[in-house]
Parts: C-alpha cells; sequence; structure tokens
C-alpha cells in the first residue's frame, strides 16, 4: 500500500545536505508528504476522496512500522528494490512490445511478397495455358521461317479446353469412351475370341465401345454396325467392375477374362493395359 502510495503523489524532494536533513528520518518524511497530499485533495473542488481515503490507509500503514521500530532504512530499500524491479519488468515488457511490432512489420512484408509470389506463379500458369506469343516475336519467327512449338502447342490447348469438364452444362460429365473393331482388338491381342453364337461373318463389323464410369467400372457395348448403314445395332453389353480391373493388374500372364457367359474373351494383362491407355487418352 506504501509503495504504491507513491503512484499518487507528486515526487518526493530529494534529501539535502544539511545537518537538519540528515538527521530527518525518511519514513517520517513520506508519511508528512503523503498526509500533506491528503489535505490538498480533500480541500480540492471537487474533493477526491477515494485517493485521499488510500493515502490514509498508506499513513495507517507507515505508524503501524513505526510502531514496530522497523528501520526505515529497510522500508526505504525495500521500496526501491520494488521499483527497481517493475522498472525492469516495465523494460522487459517494452522490448516484448517493440519485438511484437517487429515480427508484425516483418508477418505484412512476407505476406506481401507471398501475394506477389502467387500472382506471379498464376501469370506463369496462364501463361503455359495460352502459350500466347507475342506478335513480334511471331514476325520475327515468320521473316526467319521458322516454326515456334509454342504456337502448336496453344492451338493443342485451344482444343483441350472445348473438352474442359467445368465447361459442361451442371449434371454433364466428361469420361473416357473409346470405340474399337473386333479386328483392332485382336490384332492389339486383347480380344482373344467371340463365341461361335455369333455368325463369323458378323465378326468384322462388330465394335466394342468402352466407357469409364464416376465409380471406376467400366461398361462394355458391342453392337453391329452395317458397312454404310449410319445406325448401329447393340447386341449386348457387359460391365468390368473397378475390383475385376485390379485382378486384373496382378493377373499371370496368359490369364483370361470371360464375359457374358463366353460370349467373349479377353486377355486379362493386356485388356487391362488396354484401359489404362483409354483412360489417359493414350
Amino acid at each position: 500500500i506504501v509503495e504504491q502510495s507513491l503512484l499518487a503523489v507528486p515526487p518526493l524532494k530529494p534529501v539535502g545536505n544539511s545537518a537538519d536533513d540528515k538527521d530527518r528520518d525518511e519514513l517520517d518524511s513520506l508519511r508528512e508528504h503523503l498526509n500533506q497530499t491528503q489535505m490538498a485533495l480533500i480541500a480540492k473542488t471537487p474533493p477526491d476522496y477515494k485517493t485521499a481515503n488510500f493515502l490514509q490507509n498508506a499513513i495507517r500503514k507507515i505508524d503501524e512500522m513505526k510502531q514496530a521500530e522497523i528501520p526505515s532504512e529497510e522500508v526505504m530499500s525495500w521500496i526501491a528494490d520494488n521499483i527497481r524491479q517493475r522498472r525492469q519488468h516495465w523494460q522487459y515488457l517494452e522490448r516484448i512490445r517493440r519485438g511484437k511490432d517487429i515480427i508484425a512489420q516483418k508477418r505484412a512484408l512476407h505476406q506481401e511478397r507471398l501475394h506477389e509470389a502467387l500472382e506471379h506463379l498464376r501469370e506463369t500458369l496462364r501463361f503455359s495455358i495460352a502459350l500466347g506469343v507475342e506478335s513480334k516475336i511471331q514476325q520475327a519467327a515468320t521473316n526467319y521461317n521458322t516454326t515456334l512449338r509454342f504456337e502448336s502447342l496453344a492451338v493443342l490447348n485451344q482444343k483441350r479446353k472445348l473438352l474442359d469438364p467445368s465447361l459442361l452444362p451442371r449434371g454433364a460429365m466428361l469420361s473416357p469412351v473409346a470405340t474399337y473393331s473386333y479386328v483392332a482388338l485382336r490384332n492389339k491381342k486383347v480380344l482373344l475370341n467371340v463365341s461361335s453364337a455369333i455368325d463369323k461373318s458378323l465378326y468384322r463389323q462388330l465394335r466394342f465401345t468402352f466407357s469409364a464410369e464416376p465409380n471406376g467400372d467400366w461398361h462394355v457395348n458391342i453392337c453391329h454396325a452395317e458397312p454404310g448403314a449410319s445406325k448401329r445395332c447393340t447386341i449386348m453389353d457387359f460391365q468390368i467392375t473397378e475390383g475385376r480391373i485390379d485382378e486384373m493388374k496382378n493377373a499371370a500372364v496368359g490369364g483370361t477374362e470371360v464375359f457374358l457367359d463366353g460370349l467373349c474373351t479377353f486377355d486379362s494383362r493386356k485388356l487391362f493395359v488396354f484401359l489404362e491407355r483409354v483412360a489417359t487418352g493414350r
């Protein structure tokens, strides 16, 4: 309380070098100073009774220490030590505050540079997609009869953009699909044989359409395409489940996959590789 009371009073005058000042008790001087400040607070308009009452408590504590014969030097030394420790703590808090300000500035600078780097990456991505070449470079290439690789890639990217799934109507989807003839599948040794239930004269007119589905399965449609006819007649279709495809991946060399009760037989390993290529557009 005595220590805190020093915050509510004007600074104490330093002790002089006269004999009276040296003989004067520091605790008595502090009590007198608090008492004078208390009287001034009560006399002011409006009176500050709250602070005056607080100083009265401090004066009472000083009287108790005097009655207990506690040396003034110990009390003043204890107050000085506490003030010194508080000052050191205040200096520590000031360093923390300045450090926080520096960190905030560094963080803001980092965010700014990060934003610039992100914009640079986005610009690089846009260029890598569009592959646009400045007109000056295009003109120079034309003058020197040079073909720019970026031009052909830009055309290819433009075609790919036309098949961008994000540009499709809501609910529509873009899945890998490919149609091969019986002869093509036989030449690739993907299709091993077709059941005799289908007339051999129709083999060359068979078309197999492989369509990937969102759940990982494949739908295979077998249709008959008559020469010169625009329409195709579906003969049969079947599903290749994702689980079965995983089994084909680890199938032994020479393993077979039979569908539709033996209507068509495929080579397991080659069918797996074939579907992988269709899925990746290779």
